[in-house]
C-alpha cells in the first residue's frame, strides 16, 4: 500500500488545450508559476480544438484553452462552459520589398485572398 507523504494529494485541474499552444512553450512558462502561487497542479491534455472541446464536454477537463471563437461560443451556449475570455489572437504580417510588387500595402482582411493570390502569381514560375 502506498500512502502520500502528507496524507492528502495536492489539488489538481485538467486543462484541455491545443497542440499549438503547447508547442508555443507558453504553458511551460506560466503553469509552474501558477502552481507555485496557488498550490494547484495543472495537467495538460494537448490536442486539436475540436478534441479539446469534446474532452471538456465529457467532463474530462476543468478548463479549455483553444482558438475557435465560434466553437467556443457554441460550447458555452450548450451549457458546457460558463465564461469565455480571449487571451490571444493571430496577426499575420506580410513583409516584402519597399516597392511592393504584389500591391499589398493598405490591404485589409476582406481582401486577404486577393493579396495572397497576387503574391502567389508574382512568384510562381511556370
Amino acid at each position: 500500500m502506498l500512502v502520500p507523504l502528507h496524507g492528502v494529494a495536492a489539488p489538481a485541474i485538467a486543462l484541455a488545450s491545443t497542440t499549438s499552444v503547447q508547442d508555443s512553450r507558453l504553458l511551460g512558462r506560466i503553469l509552474p508559476l501558477f502552481t507555485q502561487t496557488t498550490g494547484i497542479d495543472v495537467y495538460v491534455v494537448a490536442q486539436g480544438t475540436g478534441q479539446a472541446l469534446e474532452t471538456a464536454r465529457r467532463g474530462d477537463a476543468d478548463l479549455v484553452l483553444v482558438h475557435d471563437p465560434e466553437a467556443e461560443q457554441k460550447f458555452i451556449s450548450e451549457g458546457y462552459g460558463i465564461v469565455r475570455r480571449q487571451i490571444a489572437w493571430n496577426d499575420f504580417v506580410i513583409v516584402g520589398p519597399k516597392d511592393d510588387p504584389a500591391h499589398i500595402d493598405g490591404g485589409h482582411d476582406a481582401i486577404a485572398q486577393i493579396i495572397l493570390t497576387n503574391i502567389y502569381q508574382l512568384f510562381t514560375v511556370y
